[in-house]
């Protein structure tokens, strides 16, 4: 039985807030052609994936990028409410309703628009900007979905399938339909990985940031997690009697709202920066789904 690759953490991207914070998109999406084709979920999603790769040193490194995987979690369309509300005056002025919509329709709709389709064009948005052009994965379903991500990812390089991945997770919730159907305003935020083994990364020489050592989802805490310490919770509604023991040292939720499937990559993040400010050896971070599952990540010291 060979033995598992350390995962370590090499770059991030971060954006985060109630609502999203500004950022500059054109240092990472330089033509405004390329900005233009993309929503705002896509945008903060691109720029994340590029702070991250410059992050861990792999920007316009193809050598390095050929074999560099992406695995992404995000909802599967968005509405451009703009685009709605035109539509909608415009079949109010001509007094018909199927030819001013299906034109409409037509001629305003991003290709990201269309149900199902924004996450595989976020991987290929990515592998088209940044080069690269390992395999991809997409996933959908809220918190769960994103700790799919990062498991898939971890499993992928512990067992030796891959060397290096960028995997994250973006959700955008600043829309009026999006508080209609939850009753409240949930956060928006991105955030992408590089993740990679040790080996990969000594390889290149890269600085090594934190090892992600241990990432599991179930309904509850399992018996197979060893005593958990410390924690970052990334869910309002964590039971601290689902854990023994456990210090919650920081509910993100709090600060960053309800983010479904950036939540485990922010956490992880924001994981990885307390590490240092708390003087801890190791970090978990927890997410919980929408109406059931528990995913937890350790994050510990390099």
């Amino acid at each position: 039985m060979s033995i598992p690759h350390k995962v370590c953490i090499t770059g991030y991207g971060l954006l985060s807030g109630l609502p999203m914070v500004d950022y500059d998109v054109e240092q990472q999406i330089i033509k405004q052609s390329d900005r233009r084709l993309m929503g705002k979920t896509m945008q903060s999603a691109v720029y994340t994936a590029g702070v991250a790769l410059e992050h861990a040193q792999l920007k316009n490194k193809f050598d390095l990028l050929q074999d560099t995987q992406i695995i992404a979690a995000l909802r599967g369309g968005e509405r451009d409410e703009a685009a709605d509300q035109a539509i909608i005056n415009a079949c109010k002025e001509a007094g018909e309703y199927e030819e001013t919509l299906n034109k409409g329709l037509m001629e305003q709709l991003r290709p990201t628009l269309f149900l199902s389709q924004l996450p595989n064009l976020l991987a290929a948005n990515i592998a088209l900007l940044y080069g690269l052009t390992g395999s991809s994965v997409t996933l959908m379903g809220g918190d769960i979905g994103g700790a799919q991500a990062i498991q898939l990812a971890f499993s992928r390089i512990q067992s030796g399938q891959a060397s290096r991945i960028l995997v994250g997770g973006v959700s955008n919730n600043e829309s009026n339909e999006i508080t209609a159907v939850y009753g409240f305003q949930l956060g928006s935020a991105s955030g992408f990985l590089i993740l990679e083994s040790e080996q990969a990364a000594k390889a290149r020489q890269a600085p090594i940031l934190a090892q992600l050592s241990q990432c599991k989802i179930g309904s509850r805490i399992d018996q197979d997690l060893p005593k958990i310490t410390n924690m970052i919770t990334m869910s309002s509604k964590f039971e601290t009697s689902l854990c023994d023991n456990t210090k919650v040292i920081r509910n993100a939720s709090s600060e960053v709202g309800t983010i479904l499937e950036a939540a485990m990559p922010v956490g992880i993040i924001l994981a990885l920066q307390s590490l240092d400010r708390e003087k801890l050896k190791e970090l978990w971070v927890h997410c919980a789904g929408e109406t059931h599952g528990h995913a937890f990540a350790c994050v510990e010291v390099a």
